[in-house]
């Protein structure tokens, strides 16, 4: 497939989970506010955890809804978003360096061993095996380099390493 029709796609995965990450956000709110509306208008309601053997009363729930969407809520979509642009960045930069591999800088002091090349089916699958190890190493290191590394290949000339620090460090 073209690159250009690959990072479509990949855009258009992103937004939709991220989309659908917001609704969850949403909707679990939402939820937990119907719960306290019941519980105004003396529902009986018990919930039980089979797995840790807990119980949890009506009356207990809206004190637990403002715990659980402050921080269990709020932490595990923050989470799932820095997931998705993690998932973003890493996938560009494998379709770009999967279309451009001559991108991959240092060439020449990253040999590929011959178990590899020797079990590869063609070209692509050594070239997969280069730009994952190429990713993983860069995976460990800061956003700033992760964008560094970015620019370095397609030229976007943004964000600046400043832009980059300020974000990261706010």
């Amino acid at each position: 497939m073209p690159l250009g029709i690959d990072i479509q796609a990949l855009s258009d995965r992103i937004h939709a989970d991220l989309r659908a990450g917001y609704d969850y956000y949403e909707h679990s709110k939402s939820s937990w506010r119907l719960v306290r509306r019941m519980v105004r208008r003396g529902t009986s309601i018990t919930f039980g955890n089979i797995h840790t053997g807990t119980s949890v009363q009506a009356a207990e729930l809206p004190a637990l809804a403002r715990s659980y969407i402050k921080r269990y809520l709020a932490e595990s979509v923050f989470q799932h978003f820095v997931a998705l642009f993690e998932d973003f960045v890493f996938e560009l930069l494998r379709l770009w360096l999967s279309t451009y591999p001559g991108g991959i800088p240092n060439k020449d002091r990253k040999p590929v061993d011959l178990a590899t090349v020797i079990e590869a089916p063609d070209r692509e699958a050594i070239l997969h095996v280069v730009i994952d190890r190429e990713l993983n190493a860069l995976k460990y290191e800061r956003p700033t380099a992760w964008f560094r590394y970015l620019n370095d290949r397609v030229k976007l000339g943004c964000p600046t390493d400043d832009q980059i620090e300020l974000e990261v460090s706010a």
